[in-house]
Parts: structure tokens; sequence; C-alpha cells
């Protein structure tokens, strides 16, 4: 591209001051629509299209992040709550132990919120809508599994990268192999149903500061338990007091409702077993010297 240099030196000044210009690689300028025509852009972009979309990247994410810290919730006033929302997406309920009383699901959780720090508008940086950071960029809420019954929480979580959207949402999506605790019920073995629960809350946040809510659970992708039915998964969310904090905390409850699936343990456990008590029984219907009650030596 042939450009005229004292044009672009006054167009890089009007963009600095209106913010409308995009990236020339070939020469590290910042240079306005002005400054070129509609064919000499076409062919710019033809040419250049991977180094001047990651240019405008760098050029946001410095923008966005020069003066922002992930150690901080963000708000505009002190007295702003930060809404998150949680989606649970259940791919399979791997064991439910009935000495140990433990459940064992794999999960998928998706964390949403606002983050009105981090927003910015897509004309100015061509066109980008979101962008994809490592998690620990953002703010992220401190949600944890308070009926957690593995020995270290944090290494069943792993969490990726962080979805951030012109308009300050950002998405945080977790894989996790969670491990609750159960009170499972046998009294009624192997009819017995099971009401598993998972208990979320912020560790430090009261509900003054950060408000979860649920989303109902999704199953699309659910593989059934070979032992257990899934009759019923369904969220509540409530307010709760908590030792941590003077203010209540948020709490979202997922209710799993567990069906045990006893055709095998009826077909080669209770059938077989009544058919042995029955026989027995009928030896004593028999007379006494009867040959088939006395067995013969």
């Amino acid at each position: 591209l042939t450009l005229d240099s004292n044009k672009v030196r006054n167009d890089r000044r009007d963009c600095s001051r209106h913010r409308e210009c995009l990236y020339i690689i070939q020469c590290n300028w910042l240079v306005c629509d002005s400054c070129i025509g509609e064919a000499e852009r076409a062919a710019f972009d033809i040419r250049y299209p991977i180094q001047m979309s990651t240019a405008i990247e760098q050029q946001l994410l410095t923008q966005l992040f020069s003066n922002y810290t992930s150690a901080l919730r963000p708000y505009m006033h002190p007295g702003q709550t930060t809404n998150v929302s949680m989606h649970l997406v259940l791919f399979s309920i791997v064991s439910l132990s009935t000495l140990n009383q433990m459940l064992v699901t794999n999960n998928e959780m998706l964390f949403q919120w606002q983050d009105l720090l981090l927003q910015w508008q897509p004309q100015h940086y061509g066109n980008i809508t979101r962008l994809v950071l490592p998690h620990h960029y953002t703010w992220r809420p401190d949600v944890m599994l308070l009926n957690t019954g593995g020995s270290v929480f944090t290494d069943a979580t792993v969490n990726t990268n962080s979805i951030l959207y012109y308009d300050g949402t950002v998405e945080l999506i977790t894989k996790s192999m969670y491990t609750s605790t159960c009170g499972v019920d046998i009294a009624w073995y192997p009819f017995d149903r099971q009401d598993c629960k998972l208990k979320f809350a912020s560790w430090t946040y009261d509900s003054t500061q950060v408000a979860l809510s649920g989303h109902p659970p999704d199953l699309e992708t659910f593989t059934p338990n070979p032992e257990f039915f899934l009759e019923d998964f369904w969220f509540e969310d409530s307010i709760v007091d908590n030792p941590c904090c003077s203010n209540p905390v948020t709490l979202v409850t997922f209710h799993l409702h567990l069906l045990r699936r006893s055709y095998f343990i009826v077909y080669f456990f209770v059938l077989p077993a009544a058919i042995i008590n029955m026989c027995s029984l009928m030896s004593f219907v028999l007379p006494t010297d009867c040959d088939e009650r006395v067995s013969p030596l």
C-alpha cells in the first residue's frame, strides 16, 4: 500500500481521539478508514487477514486489562450485587456407594455473570464481539460444592478458558467430577429410592455481593447408569445463614431422584432364594418314611 505520510500522521491523531481506526501490520500504524480506498482495504484484508485480526485483539486486550485486576469483584458502586447464573450439564452418574454414602457424578458447569469493567464497542475493534481468554484473566466467583465428599475439591474441577463478550458478559465452563455425600436409605432394598443433592454456594461472598441463581439442568448428553434410574433432576434456589458472613448466602441445590434397577437383583438373588426356601418348606409336607424326604446314603 502507498500512503501519504503526512495524511497518515494527521489521521492517526484523529483516530486517537475518535477510536475509529484499523491496524496496518506492514508499518505498525493506526490508520483511519479515510486513508485508504475500498479496493486497497479489501486487498489488504485478503493479504493479511490473520495478522490484522491478531493485532486488533492484542490492542483490545491491552485496552481492557491495562487497569484491571482479577482479585477484586467487579462493580460500579459498592452496593451493587453480582448476579451469577449456574447451568449444570450431567453427563453420567458414575457410582453411588451404599457403604460410604458417596455419589460420584460426571458434570459440566457453566457460570455466567456480567463484568461491567470489561466492555467495548465492536465497531471500534474490527467487529470483534467476543474474546476467549485464560480463566485467571477475569474475576471468578468462588462457588463451591458444600456437601463435597472428596478430600481435595480443586482436583475434581478443571477450569477451561473464559469467554468474554463485548457487553461484559463472562462465561466460564468447568469440567468436574463431583464426589458428594448422599444419605442412602436401604430400608426397601432392592426397591429403594434415593434423593441425592448437590449444594452450591459462594464460599466468602454473601447474598448482597454475589447472588447465585440456578437453571434447569441439561440431560441431552446424559448416559444412563446400569444400577440406578434417574427419575427426576431439578433445582431450587434458597437463602441460608452461613457462619462465615453476617448476611445470608444464596444456595443452589440440585436434586437427583434415583430409583434402583431391581431386575438383576430379583432374577439372580431374590427369586432363586425364594425357590430354595419353598423347596425346603415342601420337604416338611412329605411323609416321614418317604424316600424323597430322606436322601439315600
